[in-house]
């Protein structure tokens, strides 16, 4: 079951990326998959892998992905406190 949920994730981020122009990983996770308001276990479990697949398919750098994590992270410090 772990294995199906990490590839509708992909699945979803694919698409994302492709048609409705994700371009950061908070954005993912608040508009493609509501779990950074819903579901905040499942954005740690995912969110490297996320940022990871991102880096790949929009040719990004390690330093983009550094601050994706950063923004990432103070979204979900954000959510907590709220």
């Amino acid at each position: 079951m772990e294995e199906a949920a990490g590839t509708s994730i992909m699945a979803m981020l694919q698409y994302g990326i492709e048609y409705e122009m994700v371009l950061t990983p908070s954005d993912f996770f608040i508009r493609q998959t509501g779990n950074l308001l819903f579901d905040i276990e499942k954005v740690e479990k995912y969110k490297h892998l996320v940022i990871e697949k991102m880096k790949e398919m929009l040719n990004g750098s390690s330093e983009q992905s550094m601050r994706c994590l950063e923004e990432l992270n103070d979204r979900l410090v954000e959510v907590a406190v709220n």
